[in-house]
């Protein structure tokens, strides 16, 4: 059992408890309401931890993804805090925050707080609030109602929605109205939770800041410079420490976390007998999805942190830690991605069934002395780390599991005979659905170039099971909405 001590070293996301959770909620309602009914402050928390602890979700289940959003100052009280009596009633731990909590600052405290805890309450996965079924129109698509949700209708722009973003706002939104949180704190909230969506350019800070504006001006909230920029600065704390993963400087760290998100999006990995083109889709969708991510980040189209001053040096060196990782964890998935292109055709060609069986058996032929042959010069190394650390127990948001398979020693082997950028090739052409010569593409004698043919076109048998043709249109369509939004407020 670890020592109050070694927990209060390690995150909170791994450390905390949902007892803790909650009174930090209700602390955070009664610093937004004075007068709030902490009954009813800790059932609005009880639903959103229903929300949470839906079993469809993976990585986002449970409250230890939503509570290392918490500000900084939180995290410090919270980890005072964790070696408080088990049998502890809320309203004394609720006290124990409010003596411990610094008396400046509270209001926006307690903003990042609820808007952190709020941002993921809806998910792709499983079932939604019911709050929200009045809302619903048909379909995956919802009515945002102005009558019932005026600072949700003001932020979004649009009358009805499906983004999973935008319907945590609506839910946030619902449920601090019955806690009669007031409007000028609840707008903050709901601009917090809307920024958190994936790298988009609504998290831009001037964007942020031109939304708010309209949105003020159509509430009549008449917002002063300093709490237009407090607001603004929420939005843009609760979003960055949302993507806090791609700025820790450890691909490992992230790595465990990817695994995680890769398990959420397809909890059949989870299952020992799950199908290898069922994780090479999988895989595939987050190699995809991090190479346009790379491409556009260092073009300069978006940022992963914002700040709105463009120089904090924090800032920038969470942008520049992201990048890295960003470019070793493309090379990491499109590694572990051929890798199973290569097993696929193995098994095929011995008219094996691609179960995801354990490596061994497929009869490759290795030369001997393998083990003492070298890692090409361009094989990072935190790569080789993350992949020896492959099929250990590790914990991510208080959930453990097993990270990865016995496939991250086959491909430590193939790296040393294919070489890093063929096996990168052979990723890329994974939508092609190529028929590998495995035999030849492992004959050492090519040295770091395989012969041409080791692709060979075959009918298409893999199906594609990550992302349907249109899955991405609602997302796209809301994107284009957002700019003409950005555009409309500019005037």
């Amino acid at each position: 059992m670890l020592s109050a001590e070694s927990r209060r070293e390690l995150p909170i996301s791994e450390t905390g408890n949902p007892k803790l959770d909650k009174a930090f909620f209700c602390w955070a309602t009664k610093v937004l309401n004075k007068n709030v009914d902490m009954e009813k402050a800790s059932q609005s928390f009880s639903r959103l931890e229903d929300s949470y602890n839906d079993k469809e979700r993976f990585y986002h289940r449970g409250t230890g993804h939503p509570r290392q959003l918490l500000p900084e100052q939180s995290q410090d009280v919270y980890k005072q805090l964790l070696s408080s009596p088990v049998d502890a009633k809320l309203n004394y731990l609720v006290d124990q925050i409010e003596n411990k909590m610094p008396q400046s600052g509270r209001i926006r405290e307690a903003e990042e707080i609820v808007g952190g805890f709020y941002h993921d309450v809806v998910h792709r996965n499983g079932k939604r609030p019911d709050i929200l079924n009045q809302f619903a129109i048909g379909g995956d698509e919802y009515a945002v109602l102005a009558k019932s949700v005026p600072a949700t209708s003001a932020v979004l722009g649009d009358p009805r929605t499906r983004r999973v973003e935008d319907l945590s706002c609506i839910v946030a939104e619902m449920e601090l109205n019955q806690l009669n949180i007031p409007k000028q704190y609840i707008v903050p909230i709901v601009l917090a939770i809307f920024s958190t969506i994936p790298f988009s350019p609504v998290s831009i800070p001037a964007n942020l800041t031109r939304r708010l504006q309209g949105v003020t001006d159509m509430m009549k909230l008449g917002f002063s410079p300093d709490e237009m920029r407090s607001a603004v600065g929420v939005a843009i704390a609760v979003a960055n420490r949302d993507h806090g993963s791609y700025g820790e400087g450890s691909l490992d760290e992230f790595n465990k976390k990817s695994c995680a998100m890769m398990y959420e999006r397809n909890l059949n990995l989870l299952k020992p007998d799950h199908k290898l083109e069922e994780e090479a889709s999988t895989i595939f969708g987050f190699y995809e999805f991090h190479k346009d991510l790379y491409q556009r980040v260092t073009a300069g189209k978006i940022s992963i942190f914002h700040s709105l001053d463009e120089l904090d040096q924090t800032t920038l060196k969470l942008n520049s830690d992201a990048r890295q990782t960003l470019k070793l964890d493309i090379v990491l998935q499109g590694l572990q991605l051929a890798t199973l292109m290569i097993r696929m055709s193995k098994q095929e060609r011995q008219n094996k069934n691609t179960s995801a069986v354990n490596p061994t058996g497929l009869n490759m032929q290795f030369p001997e002395d393998l083990s003492k042959m070298k890692y090409p010069d361009d094989m990072p190394r935190q790569v080789i780390q993350v992949l020896e650390n492959h099929g250990k127990e590790c914990t991510v948001n208080g959930i453990s599991f097993i990270r990865g398979n016995e496939n991250a020693a086959l491909t430590l082997q193939l790296v040393k005979l294919i070489g890093v950028k063929p096996m990168l090739d052979i990723a890329d052409n994974f939508l092609k659905h190529p028929v590998l010569d495995v035999d030849m593409l492992l004959n050492p004698k090519h040295g770091s170039t395989p012969n041409p043919d080791y692709l060979k076109e075959r009918p298409r048998l893999m199906s594609d099971l990550f992302l349907s043709a249109n899955s991405r249109k609602p997302v796209e369509a809301k994107e284009k909405h957002d700019d003409a939004y950005e555009k409309k407020l500019r005037r």
